[in-house]
């Protein structure tokens, strides 16, 4: 992931399409799943019991549906003081997983055609209103960091079988992506190793 990092392309992506996915992330209410998300998170911080989030409106029922390390991602920051207690701090991980995830999709364009396609490819995310809005990148809920766990599982997948690449850390990394999108999300990132069990398949030999 170090290819290009430092290149002005890259710094026009952040700016241009990451930057805003922060701008005015605390101005709406929670709504729908998000608050029951978020009501998670909150009876973390209120009752310091962190295997045990509850589920809304009941407080005596435990949140089940979904792995807790989402919820324990933002309410760690929170209870140090390393985030503010309300929609933005709720809604911060979210924003910057999106961004990372925008920086892997430059990263796969700039490696299929050069920079300019990896501009239009986060072009083509950013312009879709349902990924930034509707259990997007600016709300709190587990879409966000499903989206990084696929977009970094496969790139460290492909970079995983580049000549003369070191493999380990790659490996490493799709272990790691595949560990977030598991625990935040369980059944929807089980197709993550299938697709790259496919790719695997696909592509020709090194």
């Amino acid at each position: 992931m170090r290819q290009g990092l430092n290149q002005p392309w890259l710094v026009l992506v952040l700016a241009v399409f990451c930057v805003p996915l922060f701008v005015g992330l605390g101005a709406t209410d929670l709504a729908n799943d998000e608050a029951i998300y978020s009501y998670a998170v909150e009876s973390i911080l209120t009752t310091g019991d962190w295997l045990s989030p509850r589920s809304s409106p009941n407080e005596e029922i435990t949140f089940v549906e979904k792995p807790p390390l989402k919820f324990w991602i933002v309410a760690a920051p929170i209870s140090l003081g390393l985030l503010p207690y309300n929609e933005f701090g709720l809604r911060f991980w979210d924003a910057a997983f999106g961004t990372l995830a925008f920086v892997y999709v430059f990263l796969f364009g700039r490696r299929l055609a050069g920079p300019i396609c990896g501009l239009f490819a986060v072009l083509v995310l950013f312009a879709d209103g349902r990924l930034l809005f509707d259990h997007g990148l600016r709300s709190n809920n587990m879409d966000a960091a499903l989206v990084l766990a696929y977009a970094g599982g496969v790139y460290h997948f492909l970079r995983w079988g580049d000549p003369g690449a070191r493999r380990w850390p790659h490996i490493a990394a799709v272990a790691g992506w595949f560990y977030l999108g598991f625990m935040t999300k369980f059944v929807a990132a089980l197709f993550l190793p299938v697709v790259l069990f496919v790719a695997a398949l696909m592509l020709p030999a090194m």
